[in-house]
């Protein structure tokens, strides 16, 4: 699941490639302190109610709010496995020049059981869709190739992809 909890000043959507993963962003509609706090409880308490026992959850945001989630996961009994930053290609510029421009965002990765088995399968699925779609839309070659279990076999169906690529 991937969510952007309120107060989330997200520059852009995430990947494309996760969007199919069951993402659902949580609204916002009072733009207070207090208000914020309280609908990342209740969206992040819903995603809670959603998800799997099996499942993980992805948090989306930004400086103004991402501490904040990150408490409330905690408090609600999530497991956090990792947080990860995503840099922001075209920032909002700081035009009063009184702080640094924000240039990127933060995506927690969290788990409601600790002993939980997980695996970056999806989100390596993922990575490497999007990565082809960005190659493919810049007029790049893509190749790919599954190696398998057998790895000898895998590599030299690479060589073969390859050869063939640069033909």
């Amino acid at each position: 699941m991937v969510a952007s909890p309120p107060g989330a000043k997200l520059s852009s959507p995430p990947p494309a490639s996760l969007a199919g993963h069951g993402s659902r962003p949580c609204a916002a509609t009072n733009p207070s302190s207090a208000s914020r706090a309280a609908s990342s409880v209740r969206c992040v308490s819903a995603a809670r109610r959603c998800l799997k026992d099996t499942g993980s959850l992805w948090v989306i945001g930004s400086y103004h709010n991402i501490f904040r989630v990150g408490s409330i996961l905690q408090d609600l009994g999530f497991w956090i496995l990792n947080d990860v930053v995503w840099r922001k290609s075209n920032p909002m510029p700081n035009f009063k020049g009184r702080r640094f421009t924000n240039a990127h965002e933060t995506l927690i990765w969290a788990t409601k059981n600790p002993e939980q088995k997980y695996t970056f399968g999806v989100v390596k699925a993922a990575q490497a869709r999007g990565d082809a779609e960005v190659l493919a839309e810049r007029g790049r070659r893509v190749v790919r190739v599954h190696l398998g279990g057998h790895v000898s076999a895998g590599l030299t169906a690479l060589k073969e992809a390859v050869r063939q690529a640069l033909g």
